[in-house]
């Protein structure tokens, strides 16, 4: 019994790091599309989001079936009550991706009134936070998931300068300030991107050791 239930979590973990690796590519997707405002990129990731809403729901039951028949203690639940959160996270997620695209297709293949060098700058950084928030579940390791934690304060710096730069742009008369602020939203969900996989990085910590992050800060 207990080996088969050993199978059903190892399972679970797998099937969650796959949906984080499609999760993570949305991203890299969704913020190239914009670089590149490629319409027909943004479209998929739009409508992937069924199919990242499929594998989300599948995990959900997962977890939830092995809460109710399994009974688990200990390191266990606090395994599948982590995996329950990251998957809200991931959700979240995928979410803010497909808002990202939807933003894409909104602007088009209209001239940017502004350089996307920052932009740039905060989805790669959100983008490697997860991918290492996901290795940190992946392999339980503690010390870089307090590694992306940090991480978190990087994206947010870059979100508060570019939206510095825009707030001018737009008082300076730009012709287009419609834009700048879909600009400005797009950063923002990346923003939010970058604290999902942060608190991705806290259930990993509370998932290994039964603590949460707070009890460690500082």
């Amino acid at each position: 019994m207990r080996k088969y239930f050993t199978h059903q979590l190892e399972e679970l973990k797998h099937n969650l790091i796959f949906l984080g690796a499609n999760v993570e590519r949305q991203i890299e997707q969704s913020t190239y599309a914009l670089e590149t405002q490629d319409l027909e990129i943004a479209q998929k990731v739009y409508d992937s989001q069924e199919t990242i809403y499929e594998m989300s729901k599948e995990v959900e039951d997962t977890c939830l079936r092995l809460l109710t028949t399994q009974s688990p203690v200990a390191k266990d639940l606090r395994f599948i009550s982590s995996a329950l959160r990251i998957l809200s996270c991931m959700s979240k997620i995928g979410n803010h991706a497909q808002e990202i695209s939807e933003l894409v297709m909104l602007i088009g293949k209209s001239q940017l009134p502004k350089d996307l060098t920052m932009i740039r700058s905060m989805g790669k950084c959100a983008q490697k936070m997860l991918v290492e928030s996901i290795n940190a579940f992946t392999d339980d390791d503690v010390e870089l998931a307090n590694s992306v934690i940090k991480k978190d304060d990087e994206v947010d710096e870059l979100f508060a300068h570019f939206m510095e730069e825009s707030i001018e742009l737009i008082k300076s008369g730009c012709e287009n300030p419609e834009q700048i602020i879909d600009l400005i939203q797009v950063a923002k969900y990346i923003e939010r991107i970058g604290d999902n996989a942060e608190r991705i990085a806290t259930w990993v910590i509370f998932s290994v050791t039964g603590e949460r992050y707070e009890e460690n800060a500082q």
